[in-house]
């Protein structure tokens, strides 16, 4: 008896631990699965909505991510422009939270990046996650450049490449299906 309450308690600690790793959270998700076996996305420009940070660095959150997203999901995915197929899903970010940090004092003073990642077609919304990420002690390097010496650009451009990752993990899951 006391066995199994000890095997439930660490199943259900594992099933927790496993949600927890995700790196983002479903808001929405259409049922059945309309990306079973789809391959073609497209990626719209990054919303930054009242967010106020340098076009410079908006540009390279931008490419960040897009690149990032194209490697996450590999030659077997068609990534294009926004109209380019209209068979493909949108992929589009909008901000909701976005910190650039202090380069000395990350741990007081983060850097942070929270979008709402929604995958549309046409003007329709099928699914919707939450993704944020916060760098909140410096990394040893960062593109070769020495702790403490990186740019807002090099901070929040590493965040979207988190946030790519997550976004590209959870297409992945969508795309082969149950």
């Amino acid at each position: 008896m006391r066995l199994n309450r000890l095997f439930m308690g660490l199943a259900g600690f594992a099933l927790l631990l496993t949600n927890a790793c995700a790196g983002y959270n479903v808001v929405k998700q259409a049922t059945p699965n309309p990306f079973v076996g789809k391959k073609a996305f497209a990626v719209a420009p990054i919303d930054f909505g009242d967010h106020t940070t340098g076009d410079d660095v908006k540009a390279e959150i931008n490419k960040s991510f897009k690149e990032e997203l194209a490697d996450e999901l590999g030659s077997d995915f068609q990534l294009v422009e926004p109209g380019a197929n209209p068979e493909a899903f949108t992929v589009a970010l909008k901000v909701y939270n976005l910190k650039e940090g202090q380069p000395m004092n990350l741990q007081m003073n983060p850097a942070v990046l929270g979008v709402d990642v929604m995958i549309m077609q046409g003007d329709q919304v099928l699914d919707q996650i939450k993704v944020e990420k916060i760098m909140n002690r410096p990394p040893a390097s960062i593109g070769g450049i020495p702790m403490g010496g990186f740019t807002v650009s090099q901070r929040l451009g590493g965040l979207a490449d988190d946030v790519a990752e997550d976004v590209g993990g959870y297409i992945e899951d969508r795309v082969a299906g149950p």
